[in-house]
């Protein structure tokens, strides 16, 4: 999946408005022949192996009847949103789709919500999934045979205070973005045990970027005491072969 949303980026840079935003696939069927009427069922087809109509950025996805962003008809359509869910605290989190007709809801590539088939609108949800603070792909599924229309993605947890709201544009991405070289590193103090607490649920007392972690007694760069202080440092491995 990176492959391909980077492949995208000029896609993005030409809506550069919207270039934080999720990146939904419009698959929309034309409804004139037998072909093109079964790729639309109320049970989600496999879209991934299909070529989309037409491509979108998506602020989030919170879309009902009549408010379907940039959809070209109101029947026979199918809708693939994928991008990368970011987590700022880790813990347990529950998703759900809201949809009419059928929707699918895959985290990391595992299918997590199941709420395909015909029927109007309804709502389903995960089990309790335990989540680090940190970025997961996300893919999000939808048909619409006929009748009403609604696709609706909710998720609660640390993130949200454990309300269910609408997962905001600001927790997903459509592009990993090229990052700088080394890790940003955040600092707690007057927190430490022998054992490492949950550190993604914590407000840290300041954050640096470091070349690399190399550190030893007195050679503990940005440390602001010499006890009682964790790090807990995050970003990316790059391997070329």
């Amino acid at each position: 999946m990176p492959d391909e949303i980077v492949s995208l980026e000029s896609r993005a840079r030409a809506i550069a408005a919207l270039k934080d935003f999720s990146l939904g696939d419009v698959q929309e069927t034309k409804g004139n022949s037998k072909a093109n009427k079964a790729e639309a069922q109320c049970n989600v087809p496999d879209l991934a192996s299909l070529t989309p109509a037409h491509r979108e950025i998506l602020p989030n996805i919170n879309m009902h009847r009549g408010k379907f962003q940039h959809v070209r008809q109101t029947n026979n359509f199918c809708l693939r949103c994928k991008g990368y869910l970011s987590t700022k605290k880790s813990g347990h989190y529950k998703f759900y789709t809201a949809s009419d007709d059928g929707s699918l809801l895959y985290l990391n590539g595992a299918k997590v919500v199941d709420n395909n088939g015909c029927h109007g609108e309804q709502e389903k949800s995960s089990e309790d999934k335990y989540l680090s603070a940190g970025i997961y792909e996300l893919v999000v599924e939808m048909c619409e045979m006929g009748g009403g229309e609604a696709l609706k993605v909710r998720y609660e947890g640390p993130d949200t205070g454990g309300s269910k709201v609408t997962v905001p544009a600001s927790a997903l991405k459509h592009e990993h973005k090229r990052l700088a070289e080394g890790l940003e590193c955040d600092y707690f103090y007057d927190q430490a045990q022998c054992y490492v607490p949950d550190l993604g649920g914590l407000t840290p007392s300041h954050t640096a970027i470091l070349p690399n972690i190399y550190m030893h007694s007195g050679k503990f760069p940005h440390v602001t005491q010499g006890n009682n202080f964790c790090i807990r440092c995050s970003g990316y491995l790059s391997t070329q072969n």
